[in-house]
């Protein structure tokens, strides 16, 4: 069965290469988007050399033959596992342009170089009460440079730059046609072994391993507190198989990106620069704006034809209409002017229930909290019950001026100060000290 795919860029893509970069070899494949079709047109495999001036010059070389024999509108390139440092983060619930700013200090935690030496994306499961755990992938900015240079070299252009494995997750998803898989997926390499653990189909597990590593080992703690099945691509040792509840797919990773490149999941990850990502315009927003209005045409002319069928008769309704209103003008502006006293009493009455509270405590906020505190999330409650989040240079300092302040009381905080290079992240909880209910 032929599946549809949405391009990313709204242009008429008709050819993506996919390709597998890794340490020692290039994996790609070609694949033609027609008409909700999808044809594979062949996959290619070539090993490298290893000396990183012999590699780059390999790389712009198979590009370039590709590049001639394909001629390919665009590429998409998958890193593994080993060229990205991966965290799980606990994050507030919030946009995806707030979390992406929100990450930009989290992460100085967790990387062992400056935040702007590398490139982020996340992906974030459906919020679950106050947060979310979000997977957060990084990668140093010069693989992604070196990529850019060799694409540059080559006059391919890159689609997106993304991770093998969440790639492979989004290829296993539609082998499945599932929307909810839980267990393990152990994608086996002639050089590695990447295992990706699966909760709902959201990655909440990721491990590089060498050839060598005790595979058995880590299902085991997988599944220590988890139930399912796992998915094995490619070969493993037949007693881990015959040892677990395993199940085997067969997953081409370059032609997972090259799938990828053409339709959008809740997995795409991508780490190509702004600067680099070409705007396009989406043709199928405008064939639907010319179908709604062809639409409203078709249902205006039916309007029209159906007003000259009936013209006398709407005359005549409309004479008598006019009639009835002459005769209850009277009325009927008594009525008008009595609605609109009753909704001037009505706003009066709903302005005095109400009190104003929330403009009153961000007025008294606003005069406690000095220039360095910077607020992330407030929720004030009908009671006076506030609850807020932020950063600050020293918490401590907020908390004593929030409770010498006579317009707020039980002032506390509701969870650890975490600590960063010159800022502190906090979370208060406090009532309003008097809450007029006049």
């Amino acid at each position: 069965m032929a599946i549809k795919y949405r391009l990313f860029t709204g242009e008429s893509v008709k050819r993506i290469l996919g390709v597998s970069y890794g340490k020692k070899s290039l994996k790609a494949s070609v694949v033609d988007f027609g008409f909700r079709t999808v044809k594979h047109i062949e996959s290619l495999s070539v090993s490298l050399p290893d000396g990183e001036e012999e590699k780059g010059n390999s790389v712009v070389d198979l590009l370039k033959k590709w590049k001639q024999h394909y001629n390919p509108k665009g590429m998409v390139i998958g890193l593994p596992l080993d060229f990205f440092s991966y965290q799980f983060i606990d994050m507030p619930s919030m946009n995806r342009i707030d979390m992406k700013n929100a990450l930009h200090f989290e992460l100085e935690k967790y990387l062992p170089l400056p935040v702007e030496e590398y490139i982020y994306d996340f992906i974030s499961p459906p919020a679950h009460g106050d947060g979310m755990k979000t997977l957060v992938l990084s990668v140093k900015r010069d693989i992604v440079d070196s990529l850019l240079e060799y694409a540059g070299e080559a006059d391919i252009r890159i689609l997106s730059i993304g991770a093998n494995a969440m790639a492979a997750v989004s290829q296993l998803l539609r082998i499945e046609n599932a929307k909810n898989i839980n267990g393990i997926l152990i994608n086996c390499t002639t050089d590695y072994n990447e295992m990706i653990g699966l909760a709902d189909s959201m990655p909440v597990f990721n491990k590089h391993l060498s050839k060598d590593a005790d595979v058995a080992g880590e299902i085991e703690r997988f599944f220590s507190n988890r139930s399912g099945l796992v998915y094995v691509n490619g070969t493993l040792d037949t007693s881990l198989i015959e040892r677990f509840n395993s199940r085997a797919v067969r997953i081409s990773i370059a032609e997972a990106l090259a799938l990828s490149g053409a339709s959008k999941s809740r997995l795409s990850v991508n780490f190509l620069p702004p600067e680099h990502v070409r705007k396009g315009h989406d043709f199928y927003t405008y064939i639907l704006g010319g179908l709604a209005i062809g639409a409203v045409a078709l249902f205006l002319l039916t309007g029209l034809v159906r007003y000259a069928k009936n013209a006398s008769l709407l005359s005549s309704i409309k004479a008598e209409i006019a009639a009835v209103q002459n005769e209850a003008s009277a009325v009927l502006e008594g009525h008008r002017k009595l609605n609109s006293i009753k909704k001037e009493r009505q706003v009066l009455l709903d302005f005095q229930s109400k009190s104003n509270l929330p403009i009153r405590i961000v007025s008294d906020l606003s005069k406690i909290l000095s220039d360095d505190v910077w607020l992330i999330k407030m929720q004030i409650d009908e009671e006076g019950k506030i609850e807020m989040e932020g950063f600050a240079k020293k918490s401590s300092s907020l908390l004593v001026a929030l409770e010498e302040s006579t317009a707020f009381k039980n002032v506390s905080f509701s969870s650890p100060i975490i600590k960063r290079s010159n800022e502190e992240r906090f979370s208060i909880k406090m009532e309003v000290e008097t809450l007029d209910k006049k």
